[in-house]
């Protein structure tokens, strides 16, 4: 499969990547804005944010920290995930999925995983191992900011 950059307005790069992560890479500095990595059919494969305050010439500007900026962009963009249904999970379900993302591979401990996030036990599997930690990073800042949600609610 092929992967292509392509901007919110719909036109999409000539050029052809042969993963997510390499269309990743490839996304232009000098752009501004949010890219989507897209197949031949137009499905949504990931989306790149590209912030011209965070430079990527900052020392506190790593490729890792910008995967899972991403990642996180991409749930709440592509599959919908908002503050509100975020906070729906109030018992550390998020931080529960995201050490189970974490964990090295081996047996599969779910960890207090139940219901819903049972969906992450397949997830895991079908992901490389880098992958498994993007997702990982990007459900702890959803976490981080859910808990600073109720504590501003809370006062």
């Amino acid at each position: 499969m092929s992967y292509y950059l392509r901007t919110l307005a719909g036109s999409r790069s000539k050029t052809a990547y042969e993963t997510v992560g390499e269309a990743f890479a490839s996304a232009p500095l000098d752009f501004t804005g949010v890219l989507l990595i897209v197949d031949e059919r137009g499905e949504t494969h990931g989306i790149v944010y590209i912030d011209p305050l965070w430079e990527p010439t900052s020392p506190s500007f790593t490729e890792g920290a910008r995967l899972i900026r991403n990642e996180r962009i991409r749930q709440i963009e592509v599959k919908g995930r908002t503050a509100d249904s975020d906070d729906e999970w109030r018992l550390g379900e998020l931080a529960n999925a995201a050490a189970f993302m974490a964990s090295p591979p081996g047996p599969d401990l779910h960890m207090g995983l139940g219901g819903a996030f049972m969906e992450w036990v397949e997830k895991k599997r079908t992901m490389d191992r880098i992958r498994q930690l993007v997702v990982a990073g990007a459900l702890v800042a959803a976490e981080i900011d859910r808990l600073l949600r109720l504590e501003a609610k809370n006062g």
